[in-house]
């Protein structure tokens, strides 16, 4: 009875020959079907391919001049010793931001690019870069009506407030 019970619950793929439970298969229209879901997988990466050619190799990218390579699965960008200069120029005092669009590269790549060159920030720009970020923080918070902290006397919360409980004998 139970070995009947097994074969109900059991399928055999049609693409990979093997036997799984009927919780490896997808449904459709409320049946299993008749590949599994790893065959489907395999199946609709494919058709995707198929659909979707890359073509991998270097090139290079007239809109850019920039010269990248192609994998199946990822673009790795060549830095020119000029790009270089530039970073290492650019990236003590300006705004991650600007770079980006000066260079035409994402923030990304600036940021593995500055991490494997060994660059960082200059501490006086950013402590003016955080000291301006609190000030225009603190003029948007007035603007908007919050004063920052409550004022003497706010009862706020009351409910919440922790009651001592002192019992003396």
């Amino acid at each position: 009875m139970e070995i009947q019970h097994e074969k109900e619950n059991t399928k055999r793929c049609s693409k990979c020959g093997r036997t799984f439970l009927l919780k490896d298969f997808k449904m459709r229209h409320g049946k299993p079907r008749s590949i599994c879901k790893e065959c489907a997988r395999d199946q609709e990466r494919e058709r995707y391919r198929k659909k979707h050619p890359r073509e991998t190799g270097v090139f290079l990218i007239k809109e850019t001049g920039r010269i990248v390579e192609r994998t199946k699965f990822n673009v790795k960008l060549f830095w020119s010793p000029a790009m270089i200069q530039a970073l290492k120029t650019y990236f003590p005092n300006t705004p991650n931001k600007e770079i980006t669009e000066i260079m035409g590269i994402s923030a990304w790549e600036l940021r593995v690019k500055a991490k494997e060159l060994g660059l960082k920030k200059d501490k006086e720009y950013t402590r003016k870069q955080s000291l301006e970020s609190l000030l225009i923080g603190h003029a948007v918070s007035k603007e908007k009506g919050y004063p920052g902290s409550f004022q003497k006397g706010n009862q706020a919360g009351k409910a919440y407030w922790f009651k001592r409980k002192t019992t003396f004998t």
